[in-house]
Formats: C-alpha cells, sequence, structure tokens
C-alpha cells in the first residue's frame, strides 16, 4: 500500500501531520452513482497519534469542501471518538460536536489532483460496466423468461439484478406506466393488496414484454406527436389572434394574450378603444389609443369623449380597415409570461393575488 504523509502547523499553532493512501477509495453506491473519498491510515497532533479503528483507519475524520467566509477551503472534519481525543488532548471544555482543521497548500494541490485522476477513474468504470450491461441485454433471447414487478407508488421495475439498469428496461417500465400499459392477468404469478399498496409480480417471456414496451412508446410517440401540434396551432392562434368582439356579454373571454387594443363591431359603429389589460403592461412599451390618434384620425375615426372610444361607421370596409390598424399597432403580451390567472366565473385576467384561493376575483 502507497502512503503519503503531510505536516504543517495549523492557524492556532498546532502540529498536525498526516498519512493517507496515495489513491483515492472508490465506491459505488447506485447505479452510476459512485462516492470517492481520502483513506487517512493514521494522524497526529501534537505528535500524539489518533486511535484508529479495527481497519487501520480514522473513519471518524474525513476529508471535505468548505465555504468559509467566501474562501472554498479543504478541511479535515474530526467527530466521534476522534474528536474526544482532540478534546482530552487539549483540555476543551466546549460542547463542540465537530472540530476542523484546515489544509495547508500543499494538500490543496494533491487533493485537487486526486480528485481529476479519481472522476477519470470513474468515467473508465462508468463505461465498462455501460458494456458489461449491453453485452448482458444482447444475449437476451425472446424466448427468455423475465420478472417483473408492479407497484401503484414505484410502478413497473424488472426484478433481474444488472438488466434492470438497462436503459431499455428504464425508460420502458417507465412509460408503461405512465401510458397505463398492463401485463395481462394470465403472467401474473403474485399478488399483494394492501391498505395503502397493492403489488403484483410476473413472469413473462422477453418478447411479449418488447411488445408491450413498443406499443407504450408508440402511445407516448403520439400523445408527444398530438400535443407538439396542438401546441403549434396554439401558438399560431395567437400571432393571429384580434381583441374583436360583438355585442354579447363575455364574447371576448376566450383571448388567449393580453391585447392593448381592442375593437367592436355592433352593426352601427365601429369602435377602437384602449383595453383595460393595459394595466398588466406596465414594464412592457406598448401603444394606446392616444399614442395612434394621428393614424385613427387619419383613417377617418372620430373621437367620442362621451365612450373615451375612437369611431367610426360599421361597414365591411371599416372592418377591414379595422382590422389592418389592429393588426398593425395591438400589442401583445403572453398572460402566462407574466403569471396570470383567469377568474373561473368572469374568465378575465388576474394577477393570483387578486384571485380568492378558489381563483375567483369578485366579479
Amino acid at each position: 500500500m502507497m502512503t503519503k504523509t503531510f505536516s504543517w502547523k495549523t492557524e492556532t499553532g498546532l502540529d498536525f501531520e498526516i498519512t493517507i493512501k496515495d489513491e483515492m477509495e472508490i465506491t459505488q453506491k447506485q447505479n452510476d452513482l459512485y462516492d470517492k473519498k481520502v483513506s487517512i491510515v493514521s494522524a497526529r497532533l501534537n505528535g500524539n497519534y489518533f486511535p484508529t479503528d479495527d481497519e487501520g483507519e480514522i473513519d471518524q475524520m474525513t476529508v471535505e469542501k468548505a465555504r468559509y467566509q467566501g474562501q472554498h477551503l479543504i478541511i479535515f472534519r474530526i467527530r466521534y471518538e476522534a474528536l474526544e481525543f482532540v478534546k482530552k488532548l487539549l483540555n476543551m471544555k466546549n460542547q463542540s460536536e465537530v472540530v476542523n482543521i484546515k489544509a495547508d497548500h500543499e494538500f490543496i494541490v494533491y487533493y485537487q489532483q486526486a480528485v481529476v485522476t479519481a472522476d477519470a477513474k470513474i468515467e473508465k468504470m462508468k463505461l465498462a460496466e455501460k458494456q458489461r450491461i449491453e453485452q448482458l441485454f444482447n444475449e437476451l433471447k425472446d424466448n427468455d423468461l423475465l420478472e417483473v414487478r408492479y407497484h401503484t407508488s414505484h410502478g413497473f421495475s424488472l426484478l433481474h439484478y444488472d438488466l434492470d439498469k438497462h436503459d431499455f428496461f428504464i425508460e420502458g417500465l417507465r412509460l408503461m406506466k405512465s401510458q397505463k400499459v398492463d401485463i395481462l392477468d394470465e403472467y401474473k404469478t403474485y399478488s399483494d393488496y394492501g391498505d395503502y399498496h397493492v403489488e403484483h409480480k410476473y413472469k413473462l417471456k422477453f418478447k411479449i414484454l418488447k411488445d408491450l414496451i413498443e406499443k407504450a412508446k408508440e402511445k407516448h410517440d403520439l400523445e408527444r406527436k398530438q400535443l407538439h401540434t396542438e401546441k403549434k396551432e396554439t401558438e399560431q392562434r395567437k400571432a393571429d389572434e384580434l381583441f374583436i368582439f360583438g355585442t354579447e356579454i363575455l364574447s371576448s373571454v376566450g383571448n388567449l394574450m393580453l391585447h392593448s387594443l381592442g375593437a367592436k363591431f355592433d352593426g352601427e359603429i365601429i369602435k377602437i378603444y384602449t383595453t383595460g389589460m393595459t394595466r398588466f403592461m406596465k414594464e412592457i412599451p406598448h401603444n394606446t389609443t392616444y399614442k395612434i390618434k394621428n393614424i385613427l384620425r387619419e383613417e377617418g375615426f372620430k373621437w367620442s369623449a362621451e365612450d373615451t372610444e375612437w369611431q367610426i361607421e360599421d361597414t365591411e370596409e371599416n372592418r377591414e380597415r379595422t382590422i389592418n390598424l389592429l393588426k398593425k399597432y395591438d400589442t401583445k403580451v403572453d398572460p402566462d409570461k407574466l403569471n396570470l390567472q383567469r377568474c373561473w366565473e368572469c374568465g378575465n385576467w388576474h394577477y393570483p393575488s387578486d384571485l380568492d384561493e378558489d381563483g375567483y376575483c369578485g366579479c
């Protein structure tokens, strides 16, 4: 076993010496998660050795990264029996549950390089593990029997160690749960109906499980395609939407966007006005009828001080003129980007704080 020793004087004037294994210890925790640590073989404080465990290591002392007063540090964190040793040695009276010793520059340089070396080794281990699992998967035959468990909380899982780590089963079984693709009862070998859960176990051929996973993938892909189509249609509706409505009550509440300008067609008069939705646009540059009043006047609209709207006779030609004006000068804002919500009763947009817990604005 190769070891390396470091020694320095701490900030409080103590002589500290540490001997470690000259390579980080790497352990696989689960799947692709690996743990790396510095194994401390021996340590001395003012010439006195710390107690070691049955394996000859000081497991109550760990090397950790820390942040103190804006600085990134490497520290030796001392706890439990090792801490009691320090307290007794230094006659410490406080009730601290941990003592930290800051590493010196030489150890920090070594530690940083050791981490790089360990990370490179972990990547090689991950690759080797992935190749091993891939080989196991490739060796599967269609008639090979596989055992699958279903749990109401966790969904489907493969009861075959190592194979259960393959992406085909991880992703496929997850899709079977989300797409509600069930395994036929004829393959069921065990059931447990608890008070808060249901658990089943199945035994079926690999080919049958592949077909079920493929079915789940097809449903998932179709669902994603439909969502993508719906999203594109919604985005097009938002791009084309204008705030125009007639005299019927609540005819405007289906709007997807916030609009700074709106229009009303009532068969006699066309009205263009600044909408109340501009209250949400205080921080956003937007047009109002006041800003485009000269343009409206040039297009033949007249200001009604009584109604605070610009008006013109309702004809087909003027309707087309109004639509073109809104297309060019209306400012549109997506309410989702402002975190707005609709009142469930009237359908108008509001800040969440303006609604009660049921989503009602008071209308």
